[in-house]
């Protein structure tokens, strides 16, 4: 999805959001792929993933146990 979220706004000149899932022994691995170009977003990207790295593990941690866990 073309997801430009929160600072990203108005800056991103690309910001695709990707979600995929496949297969494993136990269960299912899910991934997540963030794709951002635009002029200055670079100078944004370890704070971006750093949220992004979060809110996916609060995601995760509600499939697996029901309940997202504290948001930092």
């Amino acid at each position: 999805m073309y997801a430009p979220l929160g600072p990203l706004h108005g800056k991103a000149t690309r910001a695709d959001l990707v979600f995929s899932t496949r297969p494993e022994r136990r269960g299912w691995r899910v991934a997540v792929d963030f794709a951002v170009e635009g002029p200055g977003v670079g100078a944004m990207a370890d704070g971006v993933n750093a949220v992004m790295d979060a809110g996916f593990d609060r995601f995760i941690r509600h499939v697996e146990y029901g309940e997202p866990g504290p948001a930092d």
